[in-house]
């Protein structure tokens, strides 16, 4: 018996020092910057609650969280980060200076812009006074048309900028949306704000380097549960800042009009790549918002980080965007010619937006026209003022059914081009994105439902993948 009762009791010793031994604490601290910690009576703000939220998670894997007990500045912070006085924070933007000095964390866990945060009441907006907050992106960032209609004041900070606004001695602040948009929460009656379409950028939990790796990826697997579950997007609305700060799972896609992919009717942006994209994106927890523009204009935006990324690209395009694994289509090229045309050794060929760099298709006898569109193309060619329209086969389909017209023919040629997703190279996170979208597209591309979206725009498998 006695026997028994040692062994029970070396047992239990064991499995204290075990419990003791693997059970972590982490040392956190708060920045100074509502809306992310505003310091009252109570702690509170968006990173606060975001940590609060990890804490809970993460006390199920043995891992504590306790904070320093100090409100500090930027500065500050990557200070105590880099000596390991202090081991993780919650809400700091990636750059590759601090990348070379701290872990940051897989995704990010929210996005913010630049915003305008205007009085109420200005009319003449050619000589307004607006404030900048001195050594920050922002400042560095600044429209050119802004530049060329408002004289710029450089003040210290955002509670000395806010003073001066209040009290008329500024026009205006241009700064970061969720910092302006907190401010603006409190004083609607007076400010109205302008949100610009400018780059995103993302803030992320960044750890120390002294932080163990397999530490970090518990951390990571909680802020990913966070965002799947639409925690970090409850926690947004809550401060009532959702115009000014969006969860990193609300993504922005521009679009470049080619019917039957991808085009806006009188029912709103449509086609057969948007609506793959969509349940994909939805499948991985995802919300996309698309916007339609010509592809130069869609090219810059991405690779400048307004637009997290862009669709249709070539697959070759890997020095602009990180390209999805996975195609969406296949597009067969040829020519669209009125029948029974009479043959011409030099004839006007037209062709749509940047189709000529994206199609590698050479015809000595072509005389190439800038066309609008497919449209519009189709048109010019029933009316003799081109000879032959460059164009896909399901495009060359679809406005012929548009038009109503049985006059022209498709004319393929020996040209089979596979389009992608591009996502933005301005942050590496959109590389991780990247993979999660491209698994979850191959495995869509085998369901029943993929089938259903191209019947659903008469489409057959065959059409999109032909042998």
């Amino acid at each position: 018996m006695k026997e028994i009762l040692k062994f029970l009791l070396i047992f239990c010793l064991f499995f204290v020092i075990s419990a003791n031994l693997y059970s972590i604490s982490l040392v956190t601290t708060f920045q100074g910057a509502p809306p992310k910690y505003i310091n009252s009576e109570k702690v509170y703000g968006i990173a606060f609650d975001i940590l609060a939220t990890l804490k809970k998670k993460l006390k199920g894997h043995g891992i504590d969280i306790t904070w320093d007990g100090n409100f500090k500045n930027m500065g500050e912070i990557q200070k105590l980060l880099q000596s390991c006085k202090v081991d993780f924070f919650v809400g700091m933007a990636k750059t590759p200076e601090r990348q070379k000095k701290f872990v940051f964390s897989k995704m990010p866990i929210y996005s913010i812009n630049s915003l305008l945060l205007l009085k109420k009441g200005i009319k003449d907006v050619s000589k307004i006074r607006i404030g900048v907050i001195s050594s920050t992106k922002t400042s560095k960032e600044l429209p050119q048309s802004m530049k060329d209609n408002a004289e710029f004041v450089k003040i210290s900070s955002i509670d000395k900028a806010m003073a001066m606004l209040l009290n008329g001695k500024l026009d205006g602040i241009f700064y970061n949306s969720m910092s302006l948009g907190y401010y603006y929460s409190k004083h609607r009656n007076l400010l109205y704000p302008v949100l610009m379409f400018s780059k995103k950028y993302y803030q992320y939990v960044v750890f120390s380097r002294c932080v163990n790796p397999e530490v970090v990826e518990e951390v990571n697997k909680a802020i990913e549960e966070m965002i799947k579950s639409g925690e970090i997007e409850k926690i947004i609305k809550k401060y009532d800042l959702e115009y000014f700060v969006k969860p990193p799972n609300e993504i922005s896609m521009a679009a470049v009009s080619f019917a039957p992919y991808s085009y806006r009717d009188k029912d709103g942006v449509k086609g057969i790549e948007i609506d793959i994209l969509k349940k994909v994106f939805k499948d991985i927890g995802y919300k996309v918002n698309f916007y339609m523009m010509n592809y130069k204009r869609a090219v810059e935006y991405v690779k400048r980080g307004i637009m997290d990324g862009i669709v249709p690209v070539k697959g070759m395009n890997t020095e602009s965007f990180y390209i999805s694994d996975e195609p969406i289509e296949t597009r067969i090229y040829g020519y669209a010619v009125l029948k029974n045309s009479p043959f011409k050794e030099n004839h006007q060929c037209g062709y749509v937006g940047e189709i000529l760099k994206e199609v590698p298709i050479y015809d000595k006898g072509c005389q190439w026209i800038s066309v609008p569109d497919f449209k519009k193309g189709m048109l010019m060619l029933t009316h003799g003022r081109i000879d032959k329209l460059l164009i896909d086969k399901l495009s060359f389909v679809y406005y012929s059914k548009l038009l109503n017209t049985s006059e022209i023919e498709f004319i393929p040629k020996t040209i089979r081009l596979n389009t992608y997703v591009g996502f933005s190279k301005s942050d590496d996170y959109y590389e991780y994105l990247k993979d999660m979208f491209s698994e979850e597209l191959k495995e869509y591309k085998t369901s029943g439902e993929y089938i259903e979206v191209l019947s659903k725009y008469g489409i057959s498998y065959e059409d999109l993948w032909p042998k």
